[in-house]
């Protein structure tokens, strides 16, 4: 009985951990829910291959996104002045239940991705 009921306390444990990462995710994506204005071509820094460049895999939760690229903003100040975003989907069995599925993931990514560029162009990064 201790062992199966430590198992279920474990079980239960690991629930709570679960739910509450989920909540803060969606919080931090509360924050960064709004649309940027897109720049027009005249104002979009263009890449520069003598400067380094910092290359951040996002995902479809923008908060965890964003905080990775402010870090790395923060942690090298002036440093990076290109960035390259590699953007993750996750494609399940779900994705595969028609043309429709993994058009629609295609399209958030594609937003999320429109999104990042975006907040660089804003901000002078390439």
């Amino acid at each position: 009985m201790v062992v199966t009921g430590s198992v279920v306390g474990l079980c239960l444990l690991t629930k709570y951990h679960y739910a509450e990462v989920r909540q803060q995710l969606a919080a931090a994506d509360a924050l960064y829910n709004d649309e940027p204005g897109s720049h027009d071509g005249a104002t979009v820094p263009m890449l520069d291959a003598a400067q380094p460049a910092a290359v951040l895999l996002v995902g479809k939760h923008r908060g965890a996104s964003m905080h990775a690229l402010l870090w790395v903003l923060r942690l090298f100040p002036g440093h990076f002045r290109n960035f390259v975003f590699l953007a993750v989907g996750e494609v399940d069995a779900q994705s595969y239940a028609g043309p429709e599925k993994m058009q629609k993931l295609r399209e958030t990514i594609e937003k999320s991705l429109r999104y990042y560029t975006d907040f660089c162009h804003r901000h002078g990064l390439a």
